[in-house]
């Protein structure tokens, strides 16, 4: 009986509830879960649909990245390629899409008036020798007939040592750079084996792979005068020499003529042409800079042919107009202007030559 009393009390109570929710308009009690469930549910599908949108986004743009990265490659792709078909080249190396143009020279006809010549080694760095003949007093000697010869024709010369004296390498290249030398040249005499044969041969900076060159780069760097933490730039004025071209054509007409001129004395000499090594000697001047190696100490011939002062004053001659040679090179006048409106006798229409002040 207790318990019925007890459900009956229940019923009207709830059933009192019910009315006076109805009669207020709050949503009876039964409803309120199924509301509470319905809020959740609209929530959770809410952020599912945000997941959704973000996932797919994600995806869109992923795929949009490949596509693109895709399309970069196929079109990057024919250019390297016709680079190196016109370059006559099957490996792509050293390959650059944005490679500037190379400056006409033309355009800046400078001249030439203060030269820096550099006797190699000295004081206790004696370089190569042979009998009764040591490297670093050739190379004074020959260095001061060159600077004579320089004077006579109005240059300006700058010695680095003038006497029997040690000087670093890292001082040869500041004594150019301070004094603003036009070009720097070393000279020095070389050693090449029984094995090998004997001529001339001039270097400008760069890299090599050539085992013997790097050899030979490892004796004369010695004692340079520069430090560890310099090592960074001197890679940087090795493999980003904006003075390469020049320093080559320097070369080029220097070996030329040591070669043209000492040959006719000496008839079995070798044409051992223009080289690049990365001599630290070069790697800190700030102009056009090259090393001659003017004979070789360690053949019988060059060796007889050094005794002799005359051949000395013909090693310093040849520089001499090899340099000469070179600076006429710095001043050539420019061809005639071409006219856009006049064309060759073919109907073809003719590109302004090399110096060319071009225009019309």
């Amino acid at each position: 009986m207790a318990n019925n009393s007890r459900l009956k009390r229940r019923l009207v109570s709830g059933a009192i509830s019910e009315n006076l929710d109805l009669i207020h308009g709050r949503v009876p009690n039964v409803e309120r879960p199924r509301r509470r469930f319905l809020r959740l549910s609209t929530r959770g599908a809410v952020w599912a649909a945000l997941v959704l949108v973000l996932t797919a986004s994600t995806l869109l743009i992923s795929q949009i990245n490949r596509a693109l990265d895709q399309s970069l490659a196929e079109t990057a792709k024919p250019i390297v390629l016709e680079t190196l078909t016109q370059r006559g080249s099957s490996e792509p190396t050293s390959i650059s899409l944005t490679e500037p143009p190379k400056i006409n020279r033309a355009l800046f006809p400078l001249g030439l008036e203060r030269v820096v010549v550099d006797a190699g080694h000295g004081g206790i760095n004696s370089g190569t020798s042979a009998p009764g003949m040591l490297e670093k007093d050739l190379a004074l000697d020959i260095s001061q007939r060159l600077r004579d010869l320089l004077k006579a024709r109005g240059f300006e010369v700058i010695m680095t040592r003038d006497e029997d004296r040690d000087v670093e390498l890292a001082d040869r290249a500041h004594i150019a750079n301070t004094a603003r030398g036009d070009l720097f040249i070393s000279i020095h005499l070389n050693w090449l084996g029984r094995e090998a044969t004997r001529g001339v041969e001039t270097y400008y900076l760069g890299a090599t792979l050539d085992p013997i060159i790097e050899q030979k780069a490892i004796r004369e760097n010695q004692s340079p005068g520069y430090s560890l933490t310099d090592f960074r730039s001197l890679l940087d004025g090795l493999y980003r020499d904006v003075r390469g071209d020049e320093s080559r054509q320097l070369a080029t007409f220097v070996q030329r003529s040591l070669f043209r001129k000492l040959s006719q004395r000496s008839p079995g000499l070798r044409d051992r042409g223009v080289k690049r090594a990365p001599f630290m000697v070069l790697i800190g001047t700030e102009m056009p800079a090259i090393l001659a190696e003017v004979a070789c100490l360690s053949d019988d011939d060059d060796v007889e042919l050094l005794k002799q002062p005359s051949y000395r004053q013909l090693i310093a001659q040849s520089l001499f107009e090899g340099i000469v040679d070179y600076a006429a090179s710095l001043t050539v006048p420019p061809s005639p202007p071409v006219h856009i409106g006049a064309s060759p006798a073919d109907g073809s229409i003719a590109a302004p030559s090399r110096g060319s002040a071009g225009g019309g």
